[in-house]
């Protein structure tokens, strides 16, 4: 049941976002169809896939004819499943992505993690690559750092560390509960810049 429902779902949103919003009666078939789609997938599965979750929203939030918008029903309905499912890093992403000034910008960035590194040391420290602190810091990067030369010499540098030493803070309380204290401070900084 659940792979069937897995896969009615994904094709319920490629469907949605290949209609052509100018004719209303499609729109709202596939709108419909999306929305029971995910309530089968999210609400009937023992273990949702929240990767998959991310996938779809950061996908109708970055393409077709209402990427942005806030007038997005697949978009709202992912939303409702990640409040409903109690999954705060997932509501903290779309949080973030209907805050942004740029929303299908914000998607497309959050969609492609390949062209941006993570937060190695950040998210070992926090425990998830979408948990606030870490969201910050990774804002700050692509928003200010990435923007001059010496910040992308900084990026690459410490991206060419960082891995081995993200597996340092791994299982290691003492030293992450210092690192946090340190990284909260930061992140309080550049959360009042």
């Amino acid at each position: 049941m659940s792979s069937e429902s897995r896969s009615r779902l994904i094709a319920a949103i490629d469907e949605a976002m290949r209609v052509d919003p100018q004719n209303l009666r499609d729109v709202g078939a596939a709108m419909v169809s999306g929305c029971n789609a995910i309530d089968d997938y999210f609400y009937s599965t023992p273990d949702p896939d929240k990767a998959l979750w991310r996938d779809l929203y950061l996908q109708v939030k970055s393409e077709g004819p209402w990427a942005g918008s806030n007038n997005n029903m697949i978009a709202s309905k992912l939303v409702e499943v990640a409040g409903r499912l109690g999954w705060t890093d997932e509501f903290a992403l779309a949080k973030r992505v209907l805050t942004s000034p740029d929303p299908a910008r914000e998607a497309r960035s959050l969609r492609n993690p390949s062209s941006k590194s993570g937060c190695y040391i950040a998210t070992a420290v926090y425990g998830s690559y979408e948990a606030p602190s870490v969201l910050v810091l990774r804002r700050y990067r692509d928003e200010h750092l990435a923007t001059h030369p010496l910040g992308r010499a900084f990026i690459r540098s410490y991206y060419a560390v960082s891995p081995p030493m993200a597996k340092y803070f791994e299982g290691r309380t003492a030293i992450n509960r210092l690192a946090r204290r340190l990284l909260d401070q930061l992140v309080i900084k550049l959360e009042g810049r």
